[in-house]
Parts: C-alpha cells; sequence; structure tokens
C-alpha cells in the first residue's frame, strides 16, 4: 500500500488512496502526529542525557518526552521518513547508553573458592575501619594475584582478634564490598572454641552477621583443638548449614590442621556432611615422614600428599559427602621461604581448583614480589585433572625402603604405619 500526503485544517496528514471516503486513516494520523516531530541530532540527545547525572525515572522521563512530543506538522513524506530514521536513531542511542550504565559497574565473580586465596586478620583491622583503606587493602591483595581473601571475623563468641591486649573489629561490610568491586571473593572465619552451647549460639549469630554483610561463605577454623565432642560439633554445623542455606549463593567451609584428623573419624564425618569445601592446613615444616629409611622434614608435595590421604581415608567412610578440599599452605616457619612456597603453589596446581596460604601478616623470606607470577598463574577457571590417588603427587609412603623387601605384609604394614609421625603445631 502507498500514501499521499493531503493537507486538511492546515495540517498535512497521510490519507490512502484506496479509502473509500477519502479521510485520512485515524492510527496513522495519531502516530504520526505523536511519535514523528521535527527531527532531534542522535548524539546530542545521548551527550544530553551523559551529562545530566540524575535519577533513572529522570532518564526514563526524558525517553517519554522523546517518544511522545508535543504535535507537530510535517512537509512532506520526505520529512516524515527522515524525521522517522533520526527518531529511531535516537532510540537506539538512549537503549545503548542505559545499556552501558546499567552493567558499566556489574563485576563477576570467580566460582567459589576458586583460584588462590590467602588468609588475614590482624592487617584486615585498619581497612575494616575505613572504606578508602578497605579499597586501597582489596587492591593490594589483588595485585599479589590472589582471587579470593579469607579474612577473620571473631574467636568463639568475641567479634574481631586481639591487637595489643585489646579487642578491635577485623572485619566489616566496606571490606566485603571493596574485595567485591576488584572481583574477588572474600569469605569470613572464625576460631571454633566449642567448649559450650552459649559459645556455639554467639559464634553462629556472629557468623550469620558477616554473611548479611556480603560475605561469600563461612569458615569454621581450627577444628578439634578446642572441644572434641561429637554433639558439639553436631550443634554448631547444623546451626552454620542454616544460616548459610537461608541466603542464596553462599558456602559453608572448615578447617583444621591434618594430623588431627586421626583423633576421632566420627567427627570429621559431621564436618564433612556439613562443609562444602575441607581446608586441611597442610604446613610441610611441621611434619616429619620418612624417605629411603631416614626421618626427614616434609616437603611441600609431600604435605599435599599427607592432606589428600587424610581427607580420602575419612572420605570412604562418608562417600556421599559432597565436600571438596582446597590445600591451605603457610608463609612463615622453618624451611619455608618462596622456593617452598612456589613449590606448594606448583604442585597444588594441576590436581586442585583452589588452595591458599596462611597468612598475608607474615611475608616469606624472598618476598611477595617473587611469588606474583606463580600465584596469579594459579587463576580461576583453570582446567584441573581429577584426583583419585593421593600418591599420584608423591605421597611418603611411596618411599619404600630396599629392607622392606621380603618382610611380611604385616611387619611392613606396621613400619608403613610409623611413617608419619606428627606433632601438635606450635603457632
Amino acid at each position: 500500500m502507498s500514501f499521499v500526503a493531503s493537507a486538511k485544517n492546515g495540517r498535512e496528514v497521510i490519507s490512502s488512496p484506496g479509502a473509500s471516503d477519502g479521510r485520512p486513516s485515524k492510527i496513522l494520523e495519531t502516530k504520526l502526529t505523536y511519535i514523528f516531530t521535527k527531527p532531534i541530532q542522535p548524539y546530542r540527545f545521548c551527550v544530553f542525557i551523559g551529562l545530566t547525572k540524575r535519577s533513572f525515572s529522570s532518564i526514563v522521563l526524558r525517553f517519554l518526552i522523546v517518544l511522545f512530543p508535543h504535535p507537530q506538522p510535517f512537509d512532506s513524506i520526505e520529512s516524515m521518513r527522515r524525521t522517522m530514521k533520526q527518531r529511531v536513531l535516537s532510540i537506539i542511542c538512549l537503549l545503548l547508553l542505559l545499556s552501558t550504565s546499567a552493567f558499566a559497574n556489574v563485576v563477576t565473580l570467580p566460582a567459589q573458592m576458586d583460584g588462590f586465596g590467602i588468609f588475614t586478620f590482624k592487617s584486615s583491622v585498619g581497612p575494616a575501619a575505613s572504606k578508602e583503606a578497605a579499597r586501597a587493602y582489596a587492591k593490594d591483595l589483588k595485585a599479589k594475584g590472589f582471587a579470593y581473601a579469607m579474612i577473620k571475623s571473631h574467636d568463639g563468641g568475641s567479634w574481631g582478634t586481639v591487637v595489643n591486649g585489646k579487642w578491635v573489629p577485623c572485619f566489616s561490610k566496606d571490606l566485603v564490598d571493596a574485595f567485591h568491586a576488584e572481583g574477588m571473593r572474600v569469605y569470613s572465619y572464625f576460631t571454633a572454641r566449642l567448649t559450650n552451647d552459649t559459645s556455639i549460639l554467639n559464634s553462629v549469630a556472629l557468623a550469620a552477621s558477616t554473611l548479611d554483610m556480603g560475605a561469600d561463605g563461612v569458615i569454621i577454623d581450627d577444628l578439634g583443638l578446642f572441644g572434641v565432642k561429637a554433639p558439639m560439633w553436631e550443634k554448631v554445623f547444623s546451626l552454620l548449614r542454616k544460616e548459610v542455606d537461608k541466603r542464596k549463593g553462599k558456602i559453608l567451609a572448615s578447617s583444621t590442621f591434618p594430623h588431627l584428623m586421626s583423633l576421632n573419624k566420627k567427627l570429621w564425618g559431621i564436618a564433612f556432611h556439613y562443609s562444602d569445601f575441607f581446608l586441611p592446613q597442610e604446613y610441610w615444616m611441621q611434619f616429619e615422614a620418612f624417605e629411603k629409611g631416614k626421618r626427614v622434614t616434609m616437603q611441600p608435595q609431600n604435605a599435599l600428599a599427607y592432606g589428600q590421604g587424610q581427607f580420602d581415608s575419612i572420605l570412604a567412610r562418608y562417600p556421599d559427602s559432597h565436600c571438596e578440599l582446597v590445600p591451605i599452605g603457610r608463609t612463615y616457619g622453618g624451611n619455608t621461604d618462596t622456593k617452598h612456597i612456589k613449590k606448594f603453589i606448583e604442585s597444588a596446581s594441576p590436581w586442585y581448583r583452589g588452595a591458599g596460604l596462611f597468612v598475608i601478616e607474615k611475608e616469606p623470606k624472598g618476598g611477595w614480589k617473587s611469588l606474583k607470577d606463580t600465584i596469579k598463574a594459579f587463576k580461576p577457571g583453570r582446567t584441573t585433572t581429577s584426583l583419585s590417588a593421593f600418591n599420584r603427587i608423591n605421597h611418603p609412603e611411596k618411599a619404600i625402603t630396599k629392607q622392606d623387601k621380603g618382610k611380611s605384609k604385616k611387619e611392613t604394614a606396621k613400619k608403613s604405619s610409623q611413617r608419619n609421625p606428627h606433632h601438635l603445631p606450635s603457632l
């Protein structure tokens, strides 16, 4: 159908030559009169909107004014078409501007516990009290290569950490917002002092408050050091699980020293049942093993295998657990420098989606700069290999001496059980 212009009451409208009464189409007249007017230059309109920092409702109002302006006549069909094109361009520019503004500040976070993380506590005291300091703190950890931070929030039922004999806050919403702005996950962690019901209820309430501040999850730390009664473990984990499940997209993790996992496997069955992630503190400098019949200090790769072995032995008893292992190394202590830490990171990288270190407050010998590239290489989204057996990463029990050959299975098994003497870590 073709349309021609005709004049009526001093006003140009569009009519159809095929109409029986010659009257203009009311629908077309309405559209052309109220939608298309004198052209507005698209780029000027977008610049105007972009430079006026108003509310979203104000922008929508301007959009409506452009879409439905005061009626104006057209000089010709060509004028109408030209105006139509410019109006469409204006609308497209506006939509692009709105979409850019809406998504400009959206940051995509990596998967939970994906990449290389770091534990912190006292150094977060200042940043927890200031937005500017929180931003600087988050930027510094990101520059060091870390993908997420695990920040202490409380100890038992006491909020904060002790500095110079006083309890001071070391976790805040400002810290959470700062890390999220850098595209980093942030988790709160607290010391599990499972001594009585009051301590458990208070610690769970404080953990829940960190989730309300925006923390991506909660880590219950130092399990087995303070309280080893199964009913208390069941209570703290079940309560924490409920708090985590109330809030979409949050996780629950637990942590301990690997040697403590031999004390009471029922306790760790409880931890594995409720936890999404388990973080064994695989501090190689604190454990010993046998190599070629000699007692030696574990190397990082041995500690990884030791922690994996302890994890596997418990998981075998609780196969329905969905708990995932995230090994944690240490930045200080004997036999610890950047060389050993690099070995830890590189040994963990092929097998684990996530791993980390304790703590940022202790700079390793050799400095953080020398670790930056190694840490960054352990980036979120890496392809990892399924870890089907812990001895694939050089478990100490693989180091069987020649004297073991020819001995009975009973004697060999007895000696094998003695190959990993370990001592309670002193921090």
